[in-house]
């Protein structure tokens, strides 16, 4: 338990009034952390410029700046009081007792800190935009997270059913998500170019609805034509493991983070994955209107939040159109898109279409691997990836050679990837004899 009083010895507290700034992105003298007692904090980029930028907003309980306080590093951010704070400061003269005196909160800024680490790592689960990242403390435990990718059909054209069904009512705070199930509406195919051919309607299938503790808002703004709009996004701090599946998808509780990992402009339609969404050619603005035209009056994209499973789809699918025209290396942007398309398929039991994106996410994978260049350290979740790929498909033999490289290759530096690589081969050899 966390002995306020006692922490209230091992640093000053600070009061700050309503606007005040605690302080300003480039710092050079900053020195320590801050521990949120009471009020609210925003953390900005460009504060107090027509271009300013609410990264995420912090409440009683979470930290930031930790930075500064370990690494000597000016401030990445600018923090300012939204209401009157109080907060605690740790700075170098007493971090040592606080680390002494203080295990359990230490604890939790070391999980922090690890998550921070964890996500830049993992770039391709959608981290956090730059800017020193601010994460609460309370963190769930740190957990390898499953590689986002999926390979689009040849050269997808978009086409979204407008929803088809009423979307549920939003779940009270703090009330359970639940996984609605599946319901007896008639699903009908979609004439649309947007989608692949097969492609239904799925408005009728209701979203796991995500507590609201879970979620957090994001502002953005479009490099294309500068709209400025805000989204709900899972809190990466909050996000607590509750399986991974064979094929790298991880299941989180209380929220499913694919239906948010696609930003769209409300206003373009500029659609990609998070961190990747600020870095569109902004010269490829009428290029990009003059495709995703045809369908504005056929679709329907999401607001700050999706309300139906069609609006999820449909920011995949635009994510697709977007990625060759506005994004350099766009195989392997739409390679993830047919992953994960593949998961919300299967979600909504439709397995023809999950076993063609099953199919797209292979053949755009294989191109990406051997047109991009990828780092090192995420070679073997790509192998692992691929692999899982090839066993849906049946090919055992192209799939145990890929598995291989992430047990025993130069890339496989990572114990947990390597046991689930082990695990994939052994149910391949499991699979081959009960084929024989």
């Amino acid at each position: 338990m966390i002995d306020l009083e006692q922490l209230k010895n091992l640093s000053s507290v600070k009061m700050f009034k309503t606007g005040s700034v605690i302080y300003k992105d480039g710092d050079m003298n900053a020195s320590g952390m801050y521990i949120l007692l009471k009020g609210r904090v925003g953390v900005y980029k460009h504060h107090g410029k027509p271009d300013e930028v609410l990264v995420t907003t912090l409440t009683s309980g979470d930290f930031f700046g930790e930075m500064a306080l370990f690494l000597n590093e000016p401030r990445m951010a600018t923090v300012a009081a939204q209401e009157d704070v109080l907060a605690l400061e740790i700075n170098r003269l007493n971090a040592h007792a606080f680390l002494e005196k203080q295990p359990e909160l230490a604890y939790n800024v070391i999980r922090a800190l690890c998550m921070r680490i964890h996500n830049l790592t993992h770039k391709l689960m959608g981290a956090s935009e730059g800017g020193e990242h601010v994460v609460p403390m309370h963190v769930a435990p740190m957990h390898v997270m499953p590689m986002h990718a999926a390979p689009v059909s040849d050269a997808p054209k978009p086409n979204v059913l407008k929803p088809d069904a009423p979307a549920k009512p939003d779940t009270p705070a703090g009330a359970p998500a639940q996984a609605v199930p599946m319901t007896d509406t008639p699903v009908q195919a979609i004439r649309s170019t947007l989608f692949a051919e097969g492609h239904k309607g799925y408005g009728g299938i209701p979203l796991k609805i995500a507590e609201e503790r879970m979620m957090m808002d994001r502002s953005y703004k479009c490099p294309l034509c500068q709209q400025s709009f805000v989204k709900k996004v899972p809190r990466q701090s909050k996000l607590k493991i509750e399986k991974t599946d064979p094929d790298t998808r991880t299941h989180y509780e209380g929220v499913e983070p694919i239906y948010y990992e696609v930003i769209t402009c409300p206003k373009c339609w500029l659609s990609a994955f998070a961190p990747q969404f600020d870095k569109a050619i902004s010269a490829k603005e009428k290029e990009l209107n003059g495709l995703i035209a045809p369908y504005k009056n056929e679709i329907a994209v999401c607001g700050e939040a999706p309300k139906n499973m069609d609006e999820v789809f449909a920011g995949y699918y635009l994510a697709m159109l977007s990625a060759p025209v506005c994004f350099l290396q766009s195989s392997l942007t739409i390679a993830r898109v047919w992953l994960r398309l593949g998961w919300l398929y299967q979600d909504c039991e439709d397995r023809e279409m999950e076993k063609h994106a099953v199919a797209q996410a292979s053949k755009w994978y294989s191109e990406a691997y051997t047109k991009v260049n990828i780092p090192d350290d995420q070679m073997q979740k790509l192998y692992l990836v691929m692999g899982g790929l090839q066993i849906k498909q049946g090919d055992f033999d192209a799939a145990r050679q890929t598995l291989y490289k992430a047990v025993a290759g130069k890339s496989a530096g990572s114990s947990l990837l390597k046991r689930m690589a082990e695990d994939r081969l052994a149910e391949i050899k499991t699979l081959m004899q009960h084929e024989g």
